[in-house]
């Protein structure tokens, strides 16, 4: 009798854990398709892309999902910025600069460091911007993948218009030339396969 409710509780515990592995796997297809529908109205409709921003924070707490809150909370962030809520923004910013997933993801840190970088800009603290967009670039400037190489070009034109801002010309000619010359050398082809905007 013992032998059967041990067997009982080792079947019971299996099901469970596959169960909860099952939903796991669920909750995360829903979070990566509510950040990419966040993503793709980030010009479009910024309500629409905070409201599945904050969709996919709340199944990323349930799952603890340190990355996915890290992205959550950088579209939540970038949705309160447009919206001119700069003191809310900083706060879900610093939220997202706490999270471990950083400590293992430049891009995604180099991501936030220039989002963080626009926040300055809008609250007129353009070298604070600059700098921040500096430390972005030195993270990923040796990253070889398709979506570095896309926000580092990306970067090049954000210390351009620094440089375009603080009456530069010359600095400003030659970071916009470096990011027309990387993104020239980037195939139609795999620059259209690109999910997410930059």
């Amino acid at each position: 009798m013992c032998n059967l409710r041990n067997f009982a509780l080792v079947i019971f515990c299996v099901l469970s854990q596959f169960v909860f592995s099952s939903n796991q796997q669920e909750d995360k297809k829903s979070i990566d398709g509510l950040l990419l529908l966040s993503d793709s109205n980030v010009y479009v409709d910024f309500n629409q892309s905070l409201k599945y921003a904050e969709k996919a924070l709340r199944l990323s707490k349930k799952n603890n999902d340190s990355q996915k809150k890290v992205e959550s909370y950088y579209y939540i962030a970038r949705a309160l910025i447009s919206f001119g809520q700069y003191e809310e923004s900083a706060v879900y910013l610093e939220k997202a600069f706490q999270e471990p997933a950083l400590k293992n993801d430049d891009l995604l840190k180099a991501v936030l460091l220039n989002l963080q970088a626009t926040f300055y800009s809008r609250i007129s603290l353009e070298e604070s911007s600059y700098q921040n967009n500096l430390k972005a670039l030195e993270l990923i400037k040796s990253n070889k993948d398709l979506e570095s190489r896309l926000f580092v070009a990306n970067l090049y034109t954000k210390i351009a218009d620094y440089f375009a801002e603080m009456n530069d010309l010359k600095k400003a000619q030659e970071w916009s030339t470096k990011s027309i010359q990387l993104i020239e050398k980037i195939p139609d082809k795999e620059y259209l396969s690109v999910k997410r905007i930059y």
